[in-house]
Parts: C-alpha cells; structure tokens; sequence
C-alpha cells in the first residue's frame, strides 16, 4: 500500500523513569520504538518492538506497539496478529473504558478499516467512540460508516466530530460528500466551501464544489452555470495536472455562457484538446497539501491510530487520502439500496412526528444551551438502572442473527408482540450487544401498554449506543407517558445536543414546559421551533392557537 499512517503520538510515562539510563531493557526497546515511529521510521521501530515481546512477552503494551507500527508499515496481517495477542493478554479490562487497554478497540478498528474489513471495523469504532467521543474517534467511525454505505450515520457522526473540533478541511469535505449522496445540496456546497476557507487550494474539495454545480444542484438553482464554471477555473488554476474531462466540462459551460467567445477559442485550441474520456466517471487527485502534516513531517494519509495512555495532550491532523477518488456525473460515492433488514427500526408509536425533512435552522442551536430543567415539588422522578455495557461478542452466524431479527420485526408486525419480544430475547442470549434488539423489545412494551417495563430496555439500548435517536427518543417518550416528566425533558434535551432538528424533541419539550413544568417561555421557544422545523406539521394549529393565547 502507498498510504502510511499518521499516528497519534503520545508519551509513554509509565515508562520512563528516572533518566535515559534507568530504564529495564523492555521498557528501553518500548521508548525507542515510540521515538522511531516519532521520526516516520516504522520498520526500524518493529524491530525495537520485537525486542520489546522477547522480553516483555505479556505484556499488552509491548504487542499493541508492535501492532501500531506493523500497521505503519503496511504489514496489515501481522499488525492483525499482534494486536490479537495484546487483546488476549489485556484479557476482560479492555472492555473498561477507564483501563488503558480500552484503546485496542480503536486501533484495532482502524487496522480492519484499512483491511476492508467494515462490519468488524465499524463495530469496533462504534465500541470506542461510543464511550470516547473524541474528535479522532468520532471522525473514524464516521469513515465506517461511509465506507459500508450507511451514509444517514456517516453525515450525523461527522457533524458530531467537527462540534469537537472544526478546523479540519478533510472533514468538512467527507462531510459534505455524504451530504451530496443524501441529496442535500446546499449542505454540501456549505460543506466544501467551509473546507476551502480553511485551505484555500484544496483541490479536492475545489473540484467537488465545481462538480455539485455542474451536475448535482437542480437546473434551475440561480446561477448555477456560472458558479460551477467559476469553481472548475479556480481549481484549474490552482492545479497544473486536473482531473481527466475538467477541461472538456469547462468547454461546455463556456458555450453556454458565451457561445462567441467559446467559439474562437475552440478554433485556436483544436491541437491542445483532451483525449476523450470513455467514462462518465472523472479522477480527482490529491496533491501533495502543504501544512496538514508540518508538525510531524510525514506524507499525506488517511491512517490514524491511538496510543494507550493516561495522557492526552497530543494533536494530529486528519489529511485527505493520496489515492485518486472517482466522480461519477449522477453520484460523487456509491451508495447501496436501502437499508438491510438487519439495520430496521420500529419508530416509536408514542412519538406523533416521522423523522423525514430535518432542516437547518437560524435560531439558538441547542448545543449552546445548557441542560437545566427546573425541579417541580410533586413530580416524581425516575430510578435509572444505569446498565453496564454488553460485552462484544464475536457472531459465527451473522445470517441467523439477521434472520431471527426478522422473523421478531415480522411477529410485530402483525401483532404478535409477545412473540415478538421472546423472539428478540433469544436473539440478544447469542449477541447481547445487539443494539436494535433492545430498542425493539422496549418499543414492543410500549405499544402493549407495559411503559414502565420498557424504560430498562431503552437503558440497555442507549448503553450500547448513546447516540441512538430512535432509543433515546423513544427513551424519552416513555418517561413521559410514565409521569417522569422532569427527566423525559432532560432525555429530550440529550437528543437535541446530538440532533438538534429534530421534531419529536422539540415538540415534546414544548409539551413538558407548558403543561407540566410550568415555563411557558420556554414552551413557547420550542413549540416555535416545530413550526420553524415543519409548518404543516399535525399539531400545528394548535401550537399557533397556544402561541396566540400566550400574547394575549
């Protein structure tokens, strides 16, 4: 592989001591590993780390740092052999988040990302950032889910690593990538341009807003020939060597925009015309960018891994990949059909809105507000059960899995719920962490009228996954059919701070403050929102004849 990775470099404190000559002989080939992958010389650290498990056989930490530089030097299979044997000797703490070796979920991620092994990578990112929701973490795991094709949770994941840290050109651009493959056009001309204002002569992203003028936007956007001519001529300019078939795209936009002109031009060009292109589909490829990677002096990469530490003070930059990215005139990634039925939710019943038409909005987001819900004497509060998180498990059978998760969303579907729920509990004895399991047991409750008992299932779900809107709004209407109104407005305000759009929260905060947690104002803040969000949505008549009885 011609890519190399970009590490996260961090000291190794545990391991040093009181000066250069103090250290063991395993804990020396440890630090001067980590000082020859500072320097960009990965095969020179195996073998400071190879010494290192000699030595220091069980020790986790050891193999881990082989595995990392293994993984630098593009040997995949034997940083995958190496870290398998830090997982077993790390043995049950790794599955702590506040052990050090919880670490080897990420790096193991990352390792299978670039192995193409999705399933595996994106459950182990998911493990991580879950738990960890770093800039980095959230950013990988994004980089999951686009790679498997799920780019509804690549687009939130990616919005949740830039609310980290906003400064990464490459991320804006992924982000407005898999904007463009929702058809979300204004987001993802938001998206490149915010990536270009932080680097002006990012080809990549110069070229994908030229590209979403040219062949993505509606026909009649305003200007739209124009600005997508305007945006090919600058990356044209900043990019000695364009992609195949820019030139002959420019040609087009220039007949259209001033035939006259196009015309003679064309004469005095004949000999210097492109070759035809036999594709629709047209490489962008990436420079070598100046900066990204200044501090530590290595190529460009896509590649990031973690070291294990009780620090983390270190910074590294996220850089685009080297490798040329194909364009495809209908779409700039390829996409699946659908969803697999594995990946199907049951929305919750209580919850009156769908989830469709999220749009941005100019009013206060919610991340700038701070969750603060008054405490009302009389009002009951909820006991949480604070459930552990399932242990990963390995599935020998993913297609039985998915198939007995069918066979329980069928059950439901015609009624069967109590079938359905005994049919989803047997699937959770073989793969406890499976996430819609749990989200489905607590939903199922909650149209049988057992609300009470779904608020631990909802628990279980939103310990395996926090971000889940389904579970967590889900959560959070069953805490108010409970009477547990106090924190189902807290629960609606978490689902805010993740998906600030979206209607049922708003509508249900709107709900809570006015009829039961007495803040009129705020009441009227969210209910404005609903009608920000969706005007036409089936409460809004009387949302309006409540906003005209609070001016009164």
């Amino acid at each position: 592989m011609a890519t190399r990775q970009n590490l996260y470099f961090i000291v190794i404190a545990s391991w040093v001591f009181a000066g250069l000559g103090c250290k063991p002989p395993g804990a020396k080939a440890l630090f001067n590993g980590e000082k020859l992958l500072q320097k960009g010389n990965a095969k020179a650290a195996i073998i400071e780390f190879e010494k290192a498990v000699q030595i220091l056989p069980e020790e986790w930490r050891a193999w881990n740092y082989l595995g990392l530089a293994r993984h630098r030097a593009d040997d995949l299979n034997g940083a995958s052999e190496a870290f398998q044997k830090s997982v077993k000797i790390a043995g049950e703490r790794r599955n702590s988040p506040d052990d050090p070796s919880f670490v080897l979920y990420f790096n193991q991620g990352r390792l299978n990302l670039d192995r193409g092994r999705l399933a595996d990578a994106q459950r182990q990112l998911h493990t991580f950032a879950s738990q960890k929701p770093t800039f980095k973490s959230l950013f990988w795991l994004a980089e999951a889910f686009r790679q498997n094709g799920d780019m509804l949770q690549a687009q939130k994941t990616y919005q949740l690593a830039l609310n980290e840290n906003n400064s990464s050109p490459v991320v804006h651009n992924r982000h407005g990538l898999v904007q463009l493959k929702l058809k979300n056009y204004s987001g993802a001309i938001t998206s490149f341009r915010e990536a270009l204002e932080l680097q002006p002569e990012f080809n990549h992203a110069q070229l994908n807003l030229a590209l979403t003028y040219h062949l993505h936007v509606p026909p009649d956007y305003p200007n739209r020939e124009t600005l997508a001519f305007e945006a090919f001529k600058t990356y044209v300019k900043n990019n000695p060597e364009p992609a195949v078939g820019v030139q002959k795209m420019m040609d087009a936009l220039q007949v259209k925009l001033n035939p006259t002109v196009a015309s003679s031009a064309s004469l005095e060009n004949t000999n210097n015309e492109l070759v035809e292109v036999s594709t629709n589909q047209f490489a962008a490829v990436s420079p070598d960018a100046v900066g990204l990677n200044s501090d530590v002096g290595l190529p460009l990469t896509n590649r990031f891994s973690a070291l294990p530490t009780t620090e983390n003070n270190a910074t590294a930059a996220v850089t685009e990949e080297s490798s040329a990215v194909e364009i495809d005139r209908s779409s700039l990634l390829e996409e699946k059909e659908g969803l697999s039925s594995s990946a199907e939710l049951i929305p919750p019943a209580a919850v009156p809105e769908t989830r469709d038409g999220q749009t941005t909005s100019s009013s206060l987001p919610e991340q700038s507000m701070p969750i603060v819900v008054p405490e009302i004497s009389g009002v009951a509060r909820y006991k949480y059960i604070n459930p552990q998180r399932p242990k990963p498990v390995a599935v020998e059978n993913p297609d039985r899995l998915d198939s007995m998760f069918n066979q329980a969303f069928h059950l439901y579907q015609i009624k069967e719920f109590d079938k359905a729920i005994t049919g989803y509990r047997s699937l959770l004895e073989i793969n406890p962490a499976h996430q819609q399991a749990h989200v489905n047991i607590a939903i199922t409750m909650q149209v049988m009228g057992d609300v009470k008992a779904s608020l631990s299932a909802y628990e279980k779900a939103l310990a395996i996954n926090p971000f889940s809107q389904p579970a967590r709004e889900g959560f959070a209407s069953a805490l108010n059919q409970s009477g547990f109104f106090i924190d189902a407005a807290v629960e609606f305000h978490k689902l805010l701070k993740v998906h600030r759009d979206n209607v049922p929260a708003h509508l249900g905060l709107g709900v809570l403050y006015a009829q039961h947690l007495n803040r009129p104002d705020k009441a009227e803040y969210y209910y404005r929102r609903v009608l920000e969000l969706n005007p036409q949505h089936s409460e809004a008549a009387n949302i309006r004849r409540w906003l005209y009885n609070k001016s009164q």
